[in-house]
């Protein structure tokens, strides 16, 4: 697990409740996140540093398509022009 102080600001990451998988799936992408060199940080699909280990890497893949088009189907239209922008 990522003990670190920048994810205690993180607002809700301590009323989480998630299974053991998502829960070092979410400490992986946060201390990836973390350590990243870039900033600002480049979407994961431009970016030219392949951060995550080719397990996790398909998980967030899966994640990131969920989420996406969860939040798209719910009215956050703005994010079609941050993603193709």
């Amino acid at each position: 697990m990522v003990r670190d102080d920048r994810l205690k600001s993180i607002p809700g990451i301590s009323r989480l409740s998630l299974c053991a998988d998502c829960q070092r799936l979410l400490d992986h992408g946060m201390a990836k996140l973390l350590l990243c060199p870039y900033d600002p940080k480049p979407m994961c699909k431009r970016c030219t540093t392949h951060c995550y280990a080719p397990g996790y890497r398909e998980r967030i893949r899966e994640v990131m398509k969920f989420s996406g088009l969860y939040l798209i189907k719910h009215g956050r239209l703005d994010l079609i022009v941050h993603y193709y922008i």
